[in-house]
Order: C-alpha cells, then structure tokens, then sequence
C-alpha cells in the first residue's frame, strides 16, 4: 500500500504512522519517503517546490489474505483522510520493488549517499529535513526513512555477531543528479543534510556510509566491546 501526502501535514502523519508500525507484523517493510510529487499530484505540492510524502507499506506474504490484513492497520489511523492519494493492497513482486527501487534511484546518474540508525522521534528528523528537500537542487533527490513494526526495533544488535546496528529507523539521503556542472551545489546540499542528521543518529551501518568523507563512522559502526576485539583480531 501507498500513500501521498502534503509535506504541510508531516509531523501529524509520521507521529501516526510510526505509532501504527508498532501494531504492524514484521512482514511489512514501513518506510517513509520525502521525494518528488508523481505528476498527477505536483498540482497539489506546488507551495512545497513539487515535494510529497510518501508512505509505503511492503507486506512480505504468504497469502493475499495474510498481506492484506497486515497492511489493514495503517487504515485505522485518522490521518488517511487527509491523504491526496492512495493505493491500497496492489499486489507485487521481486522483480516489481527492484522496478519501483529502480525509478527512485535510477542508474546512469551522479549520486551521494550517507545513511545512518536512529532512535531519534522519527517526526522531530523529518520535520527538520523538510526544508532541504524542498530546497533540494535535483528533483531526483531522495530523502527516506525504513521504521519499525513487528513491536520490536528495526535492528537489534546481537551477542554473537560484529554488526551493532541498534535503531528504530533506519535511512538518509541520497543526492541524485545527472550533470557534472551540478556538483558543486548538490555536494553542498549533502554535506547540510547530512549535518542535520548527524544530529539524531544513534550508530552507523558500515555498508552504507561514507567512510572517506569521515573516517570516525567506521567506529561508529560498531559498539566499544566490538571495536575492540575487531581490532585483537586484525593485529
């Protein structure tokens, strides 16, 4: 299921819909995008530069009836009735997400990427990231959180292995753009987005952050009792 909504109304809705994630089985993969309008909504965003929300709930199902029923619990919140549109229950599959993966980050493009965990109030971020993708220089920009359901954290460390990935969302931006002459003030959008989110991260995944720009995020990867034996063992 799919649903757009006005950047106007995004702390109401993702303080709903991650409350709501909470009720939601593990199947479903929550992630809460700030994005470019689809074309038949850009009308309706023009106050915020044609930016949208856009949540998406992924039900990973046996059954229609097991996926369905999992998704049916974002339709007891009260913030739907402000949504400018929605899809609800369209069936999927693999080779679909990677073509749906494909259009928000396309190939053949200039791209940064920094992503982070956090246990942060996943609204108070968004909220101060709203501004940057309205003033975002590519419309290809991409800013997206992944939240958790199941009535657990989204990732939980674990004893037995190095990952100590420990939040309740997990996400960041990806600066898009297609011109080399364009660099400059996308590198520059990223480096202030990236300060903002600095701010609410908890740890980093060491697969998805930008270890050249700033080599502390390999530490911050991992807790101090893993750090330290990765080390024992490289020495």
């Amino acid at each position: 299921s799919t649903y757009f909504y006005s950047l106007e109304d995004l702390r109401e809705v993702v303080d709903e819909v991650t409350t709501l994630g909470w009720e939601m089985p593990s199947i479903v993969e929550l992630s809460i995008f700030l994005i470019a309008a689809p074309d038949t909504l850009v009308d309706q965003c023009k106050q915020h530069n044609g930016k949208i929300c856009m949540i998406s709930a992924v039900a990973f199902a046996y059954t229609k009836e097991e996926g369905e029923a999992a998704l049916a619990v974002l339709e007891r919140g009260v913030v739907t009735k402000k949504c400018l549109a929605k899809t609800l229950n369209e069936a999927s599959s693999f080779e679909k997400l990677s073509d749906n993966a494909g259009k928000a980050w396309p190939e053949d493009h200039r791209n940064l990427c920094e992503n982070q965990c956090s246990k942060a109030k996943p609204s108070d971020m968004l909220v101060a990231l709203r501004s940057k993708i309205i003033d975002a220089p590519s419309a290809k920009t991409v800013i997206v959180f992944c939240q958790s359901t199941g009535r657990h954290n989204l990732i939980e460390p674990h004893d037995d292995i190095a990952l100590s990935m420990d939040a309740s969302s997990y996400g960041g931006s990806w600066a898009i753009w297609e011109n080399p002459e364009d660099d400059a003030k996308n590198m520059k959008w990223q480096d202030e987005t990236i300060a903002i989110i600095s701010s609410f991260t908890s740890t980093h995944y060491i697969g998805e952050t930008d270890i050249v720009q700033d080599s502390s995020r390999v530490q911050g990867s991992y807790t101090h009792e893993k750090w330290r034996k990765l080390e024992a063992i490289r020495a």
